[in-house]
């Protein structure tokens, strides 16, 4: 089953639409399931598809880099009351404007620079918090099964570090594939010699 993002942001941010739009095509191009708002009937009232897709979401992403509109803060507040980890609830800052909301220190906080980021810099940004969540959250539910199975700590210690050696390996991996593919284009590009 795909992650699944709940995206909002407000209606009357240029930047922020841009944003949202970016993250949603990127996520649905690498696999996530991507919702954005449904506000063709009102920007004041929170539509019943938001509300479900909100309760069948795993991740909610909030755009928040300038004041709030009615809208995104309802889109809030059901989602702080529906989400049993606040944790993935990911709010983005601007950090010109810096932090706008109260009451969400349990949230997952990142900041937005429009004037050294771009678009796909910030949106990258967002989908490699939620993967690291994603992966911590996966890693932490196998040590604790571990841990209740063989009630031995130290085997769960173990378990860790063999995680984070498979992960060293697998970015290692990803290296040389990429380095592998350089050098084929590379070689495909060249002159053949006479």
């Amino acid at each position: 089953m795909s992650t699944s993002v709940y995206i909002t942001y407000n209606p009357n941010s240029e930047i922020e639409r841009t944003l949202a739009v970016r993250l949603h095509t990127i996520g649905a191009v690498n696999g996530f399931t991507m919702y954005l708002p449904d506000r063709y009937n009102s920007e004041s009232s929170l539509d019943p598809a938001s509300q479900q897709h909100i309760q069948i979401s795993e991740w909610f992403v909030c755009f928040s880099t300038q004041r709030l509109s009615a809208i995104v803060k309802k889109e809030i507040e059901y989602a702080l009351s529906v989400f049993p980890n606040p944790r993935n609830i990911i709010i983005v800052y601007s950090v010109p404007n810096g932090k706008n909301l109260q009451g969400t220190e349990s949230c997952t906080e990142t900041f937005f620079d429009p004037r050294t980021q771009t678009v796909d810099q910030a949106v990258q940004d967002i989908l490699q918090k939620i993967w690291e969540k994603k992966i911590e959250e996966q890693s932490n539910n196998s040590l604790q099964k571990h841990v209740q199975e063989t009630n031995q700590p130290n085997n769960a210690l173990l378990a860790l570090l063999g995680i984070g050696v498979g992960f060293l390996a697998l970015a290692a991996l990803a290296d040389d594939d990429t380095n592998t593919a350089k050098t084929k284009r590379t070689n495909k590009n060249a002159k053949p010699r006479k």
